[in-house]
């Protein structure tokens, strides 16, 4: 009798592990597929972003290869500009530096 009982208990416990273990398995295969579509969902935002950066290179809309803070003039500004930095250069005015 005592037998059985051990056996039984011990049948018992192996079942419980059993039942654990396909239940760790469940959740950990919810959790991969979790993963799966958020890595997707970032996978086709990154891909998105990278087609709006390449847009923005093409439409000449991205600042590159300018230097940032310098600004932009027109070759009439520049013209002017040269001038009234030639006068202050002649007259060792401190301020013509900055125009150049």
């Amino acid at each position: 009798m005592d037998e059985e009982k051990t056996e039984e208990k011990t049948e018992e416990k192996t079942e419980e592990k059993t039942e654990e273990k396909e239940s760790v398995i469940k959740t950990a295969e919810k959790i991969r597929d979790e993963l799966k579509a958020e890595n997707e969902k970032g996978q086709a935002l990154l891909e998105k972003e990278e087609e709006m950066h390449a847009k923005n290179l093409l439409d000449g809309k991205s600042e590159a290869g300018t230097e940032p803070g310098k600004p932009k003039y027109t070759e009439e500004e520049k013209a002017s500009r040269k001038r009234i930095k030639a006068v202050g250069d002649a007259s060792g005015a401190p301020w013509a530096k900055n125009y150049e």
